[in-house]
């Protein structure tokens, strides 16, 4: 039997673990001082989240699409498939994290996420739960995609 998608494999484990890892470790800062404050640690921790989840889930829906075309539609996917698929996911991700960063250049992207029914003018556009930097309320991909 040959592992042709063991590259699939190994990104989603590269994905998940140091990368998911590394992207909660901040929140113990947050923990401490009991709350979350926006700057640079914010932002490396939105950065490296937002790697991580957009890589865990590309590489789980590229196994997903390996698997099924191998077991059900009987593909015979050559070797270097999965490594293509690999270097796909990887380019992906930084469209996902470059083009959002490009068009809000002069907002600030990144934060602490917005409690309360405050202004939302100068908050982050991604700010995620109570103990982490990231997505927020303001993120959507049609506003992005229109400005």
């Amino acid at each position: 039997m040959e592992a042709s998608g063991s590259s699939l494999f190994l990104n989603l484990m590269l994905a998940d673990l140091p990368v998911q890892t590394i992207g909660s470790m901040p929140s113990i800062r947050w923990m401490r001082e009991g709350t979350v404050t926006a700057g640079s640690l914010c932002t490396a921790q939105a950065v490296i989240k937002q790697i991580g989840i957009n890589g865990v889930a590309l590489s789980s829906l590229c196994i997903a699409l390996h698997t099924f075309g191998v077991l059900v539609l009987q593909w015979r996917v050559p070797r270097h498939d999965s490594k293509l698929a690999v270097v796909f996911v990887w380019v992906f991700i930084a469209l996902v994290l470059g083009i959002p960063n490009a068009v809000h250049r002069k907002e600030v992207y990144y934060g602490p996420p917005v409690t309360g029914s405050g202004s939302t003018r100068n908050t982050p556009l991604l700010g995620s739960s109570p103990s982490t930097c990231g997505f927020g309320r303001r993120a959507s991909l049609w506003p992005s995609c229109m400005a």
